[in-house]
């Protein structure tokens, strides 16, 4: 989710459940900001994850 959006808004609403959302990775949009005109000044790669994907969960078994 992006920070300060009307999905970050509706997901933190009264009654929402935020175990729904707590996975969910958030991005500040400034930081997005920065990090698309530098994929575009440097044109160095095609993407770029942000924030890092969280590492995989494990299942105990």
């Amino acid at each position: 989710m992006i920070e300060r959006s009307d999905m970050a808004e509706s997901a933190t609403v009264a009654g929402a459940d935020s175990e729904l959302f707590a996975d969910f990775p958030v991005a500040d949009p400034d930081d997005l900001a920065e990090h698309y005109w530098d994929m575009y000044a440097k044109r160095d790669r095609v993407e770029q994850f942000h924030p890092e994907p969280p590492a995989p969960r494990t299942t105990a078994g």
